[in-house]
């Protein structure tokens, strides 16, 4: 196992790891003022697609955390890579929030509101009935099926 010291590189889940919602949690900050102060770099993961990378490093300086786009690593950031690298030109019916869409979009994921090839589905704060008709309706025509996390 490496020694503390040696490791130059942190990654941190935020909710529930340096902070629980909008309340951050105790001695994450000092934590995170001990890394730069040691020169060491970090990242926050999430799991939840509900929003994209700018909401998030939004959400952390506002919680006093020092944060930049370099800082946040999303499931939707994973997934737009994944499409991009493996799923080339497939269409795309997104099944979460327009946050998520745009992010996708930075990936130059094509995302259509019918005749998709596959289906995305993120952590959807959104969600209504139409959009689960649409899924089943998708995945019944045979569109492949991709999730952001397996909650």
């Amino acid at each position: 196992m490496s020694n503390l010291k040696d490791i130059t590189l942190f990654l941190l889940d935020m909710d529930g790891t340096v902070n629980l919602g909008y309340d951050p949690i105790d001695g994450a900050k000092e934590f995170l003022e001990t890394l730069l102060e040691q020169g060491k770099n970090f990242i926050f993961l999430t799991n939840n697609s509900s929003k994209n990378a700018n909401d998030y490093v939004e959400k952390m300086k506002k919680l006093g955390f020092p944060c930049e786009k370099e800082n946040v690593f999303t499931s939707g950031m994973a997934a737009g890579m994944f499409l991009r690298d493996n799923k080339k030109g497939k269409k795309v019916y997104v099944c979460g929030t327009e946050s998520l869409k745009n992010e996708l979009l930075k990936y130059d994921i094509n995302i259509v509101e019918e005749d998709a090839d596959l289906v995305l589905l993120g952590y959807d704060t959104e969600l209504d009935y139409k959009k689960i008709r649409k899924v089943c309706d998708f995945l019944d025509a045979g569109a492949e099926y991709y999730a952001t996390n397996i909650d």
